[in-house]
């Protein structure tokens, strides 16, 4: 999405504060709500919204202060850290609250509460805290861009029906839902970058990255203590998600149930989300299209672009064929088969009634089997 500059109204401080289902319509797509798509296989891709040129720049404000206007969803070892670096290096975007050189890529700051045991905060009072946090807004048609990039953003949702969710997470609720009651009128403005990264690779790549899950950060991947290696620990953390009548999870696994948090991020943001692939970010030859996509989208400088992925943050880890048996290998495969499947489902369903953009696809749009091809080829 080119650069908006929408003519937005102030919004109320009522209105910033609001949480729950107040500013947003329930919204039919989900996991178990996906339309047929018989009738209108054959269609092409829809085009792109057709967006105001960045001729006329407006940074992202609100009571003077400047707001992240890019939020980059994607659980941890999905290369958002890669994707900060660059648009911080190439497109100049500071990660929030972005008002110090120190600031770090993760912010937490809507799940904060859960990761270091922080009293919850009444809406008012969180709303007022979030808002000081940010820098004072830029000079009047001036451009800056700011994104947050916390890796929890993107799996903290309401627990769906079949989910039991245990340790920290037990009590989480949906950040889209309470991201709508503090952005109020400049929800529209927001653009969603989700990255998605094959299953099982990315739970090996986190379980190294945190030390078998000994991470100094406070409840990250407990999970992954299940075992001291990592297939071990993967068929143990199976075993548990799957003792009893609903999935019972904490953290690990379910960072990769991609359906039914894109499902929570769709329902609040239809038309802002682009969907994308692992590797179409961080391979040499499709790269530079995604970094020419991301300009398109988000508004930044033409000359902005970048060639080559930064691959920050790497956790060296042996081949995946020689680190997990091949029955447990099997076991997750076929754990995941169904989720992967939604994923799809929604995908498709979602790209023709939602407007959710799929990042390099050029198939027919709403097509299962071609976007099939597409998410394996990519992530």
């Amino acid at each position: 999405m080119l650069l908006v500059v929408f003519a937005v109204s102030a919004h109320s401080e009522s209105q910033c504060i609001e949480d729950d289902n107040d500013h947003v319509d329930d919204v039919s797509v989900g996991l178990l709500q996906i339309d047929t798509l018989e009738k209108r296989q054959g269609a092409m891709v829809p085009p792109p919204p057709v967006l105001p040129s960045h001729s006329e720049p407006q940074s992202l404000c609100d009571h003077g202060k400047l707001l992240p206007e890019v939020y980059v969803i994607g659980a941890i070892k999905t290369a958002t850290t890669s994707l900060d670096e660059d648009l911080e290096t190439y497109a100049g975007i500071h990660p929030a609250p972005g008002n110090t050189a120190e600031t770090f890529k993760e912010w937490y700051f809507f799940s904060r509460w859960l990761l270091w045991d922080r009293p919850v905060l009444p809406l008012d009072e969180a709303h007022t805290e979030w808002l000081s946090s940010f820098p004072e807004c830029p000079p009047e048609n001036t451009r800056e861009l700011m994104a947050d990039y916390s890796v929890d953003n993107s799996y903290m949702i309401d627990a769906p029906p079949n989910f039991e969710f245990y340790g920290a997470y037990e009590n989480m609720t949906s950040i889209p839902r309470r991201m709508i009651g503090f952005y109020g009128d400049f929800s529209s403005r927001l653009k969603i970058v989700m990255m998605l990264r094959e299953p099982l690779s990315r739970s090996q790549s986190e379980w190294y990255f945190t030390g078998g899950g000994w991470d100094p950060l406070p409840r990250r991947c407990s999970e992954c203590r299940l075992g001291p290696t990592f297939s071990t620990a993967i068929q143990a953390a199976l075993e548990v998600a799957q003792n009893g009548t609903k999935l019972r999870l904490e953290d690990w696994l379910w960072k990769s149930f991609y359906a039914a948090q894109l499902t929570d991020w769709i329902k609040y943001f239809p038309r802002q989300i682009l969907v994308l692939p692992y590797r179409y970010y961080v391979d040499a030859e499709t790269t530079p299209l995604v970094s020419q996509l991301l300009q398109e989208m988000i508004g930044f400088p033409r000359d902005a672009v970048w060639k080559e992925a930064s691959h920050e943050n790497p956790s060296p880890h042996p081949p995946l064929d020689g680190d997990i048996a091949p029955d447990t290998r099997q076991a997750f495969e076929n754990f995941f088969a169904g989720p992967n499947r939604d994923l799809v489902k929604l995908l498709a369903s979602a790209q023709l009634d939602r407007g959710v953009s799929l990042a390099l696809y050029n198939g027919t749009a709403g097509s299962e089997s071609e976007i099939e091809k597409w998410l394996l080829d990519g992530w």
